[in-house]
């Protein structure tokens, strides 16, 4: 009863809401950016631009719910699975990521712009997923959500600046880099998620 009381507080405070609003930035992002008759270079680059903030936004709200005052008494009542519910989000979250990539490349594809299916759904997750995988760990190693969202800002704008930064590099595809940066930074991006998910685990326990 309690883990289904927890999973309707995380949907009715922090998904939902959460969602239409990443939703709304998405498509917002494509009205400002435009996706017509786009050449591969400009689709590579919305994608990379576009989905490193989803990252940041995305990730940071798994642990965002716990600083919820309802969400803090039903964690502290100890009576549920706690690694479930952070795995759950978890999934829900990769889950909608592949959605909204999913939406983002047919709109391209009605308009006419130049994408190539497989490789810029890698790209778009691997960039949401890697600069996620970050902010959300600082966010739990912390133990307050606007660190890693504030890092994960700051990392981003560092990177608009700088292109000097090898694999830590959030643009490397926009700017031709190997794409090996890219798997690298994929694989680099699910180690975080784990360690994350072991760090909450000896939390729990």
């Amino acid at each position: 009863v309690l883990m289904a009381k927890f999973l309707l507080i995380d949907i009715k405070t922090n998904l939902v809401k959460l969602y239409m609003g990443i939703l709304i930035l998405l498509f917002g992002g494509m009205f400002i950016f435009g996706v017509s008759n786009l050449n591969h270079e400009r689709v590579t680059q919305y994608i990379e631009l576009i989905f490193t903030i989803l990252g940041i936004l995305l990730f940071t709200a798994i642990y965002s719910v716990d600083q919820n005052k309802k969400s803090k008494l039903t964690i502290s009542a100890k009576c549920h699975d706690y690694q479930f519910v952070f795995m759950l989000r978890l999934v829900i979250t990769i889950i909608y990521i592949l959605f909204l990539i999913t939406i983002n490349l047919f709109i391209f594809y009605l308009f006419n712009s130049n994408i190539i299916v497989l490789r810029d759904m890698f790209i778009a997750l691997t960039s949401t997923l890697f600069i996620g995988s970050i902010c959300l760990l600082t966010s739990i190693l912390s133990g307050n959500t606007l660190n890693g969202l504030m890092f994960g800002l700051v990392y981003f704008l560092f990177c608009l600046g700088f292109r000097n930064l090898g694999f830590m590099y959030l643009f490397s595809e926009t700017f031709n880099f190997p794409f090996y940066i890219k798997i690298f930074q994929f694989l680099l991006g699910i180690v975080l998620l784990i360690l994350s998910y072991t760090i909450i685990k000896k939390v729990q326990n």
